[in-house]
């Protein structure tokens, strides 16, 4: 993922393995830029994902203002740097293939979801 815009992006926060950044529920207004470290991805208590460097989370609560929908936690000690919405738009202006990554990322989730589901389907069948 290509989110090395915010590498250098200040007001970072450090985390410590097993810390709970976000809980799913949680209201959101910002989404997450990885810039060292791993966080890994919740969704009603199964790991759905691991995120690394230059990978964002939280875009969805972000993009809606709506509650989270997954647990972030932190996989090793980490550094993130949130995203709001102004930061987000003015990086999009700037960098418009931003845009289109955070949008491959969500495609990409929603696949995964899909899958997830599909599989679960099978299951019970």
């Amino acid at each position: 993922m290509a989110t090395s815009i915010f590498a250098h992006e200040p007001g970072g926060r450090e985390y410590q393995a097993g810390d709970v950044i976000f809980s799913a529920g949680e209201p959101a207004s910002a989404m997450l830029a990885v810039q060292a470290g791993e966080i890994d991805l919740f969704v009603a208590g199964a790991l759905v994902e691991t995120v690394g460097v230059d990978g964002f989370f939280g875009e969805m609560g972000m993009l809606e203002s709506a509650p989270r929908t997954a647990t972030a936690v932190a996989r090793t000690g980490c550094r993130v740097v949130e995203i709001d919405q102004a930061t987000f738009t003015r990086q999009v202006s700037r960098n418009p293939f931003f845009a289109i990554e955070v949008m491959r990322t969500l495609a990409h989730r929603l696949r995964d979801a899909d899958r997830a589901l599909e599989a679960q389907a099978a299951r019970r069948a």
